[in-house]
């Protein structure tokens, strides 16, 4: 399911939980923001994120680690598969549990660009982290631009 926030929007958020109150919650905090307006393509199913994201090209994905029938840290590597390798912006968010820090772990070797607990998001932390995704994600497009650039004009000389 697509939801778009009224007027412009410049970035795409993909937001994967099987809790449609969570989605919904996720959306209400990013609508909050004053850097960026947002497009939301959200879903409840694990399975259709290789899908969504091949479709919509999300800015960052959004992922719960703990839904149902499904391997999220394969859904992350799937994702980079599906990039072509590079680095996906993936935000996995875990129930807080004994197993936690183990989930997150095993996100962040998989790929995964930050793990938060869903027990502690803020607005105002979420926006923060989404921001600071987003940034991280384009600072290293521009660096690999300004490398490639500099490499032809070395080749040219």
């Amino acid at each position: 399911m697509m939801t778009i926030q009224s007027g412009e929007y410049s970035r795409t958020i993909l937001i994967v939980d099987d809790a449609y109150s969570e989605r919904l919650c996720y959306q209400q905090y990013l609508m909050r923001s004053t850097k960026y307006r947002y497009q939301f393509i959200t879903s409840g199913i694990g399975e259709e994120t290789s899908f969504l994201y091949q479709r919509y090209r999300p800015d960052v994905v959004l992922l719960d680690y703990s839904l149902p029938a499904s391997d999220p840290s394969a859904i992350i590597k799937q994702l980079r598969d599906l990039n072509a390798g590079r680095h996906v912006p993936v935000i996995v968010t875990l129930e807080e549990s004994k197993r936690a820090d183990a989930q997150s772990k095993r996100a962040m070797a998989a790929g995964a660009h930050y793990s938060l607990l869903k027990e502690r998001i803020t607005a105002d932390r979420l926006r923060a982290i989404v921001e600071k995704t987003i940034f991280s994600a384009e600072d290293s497009v521009v660096t690999k631009i300004e490398s490639i650039n500099k490499a032809n004009r070395g080749n040219a000389e």
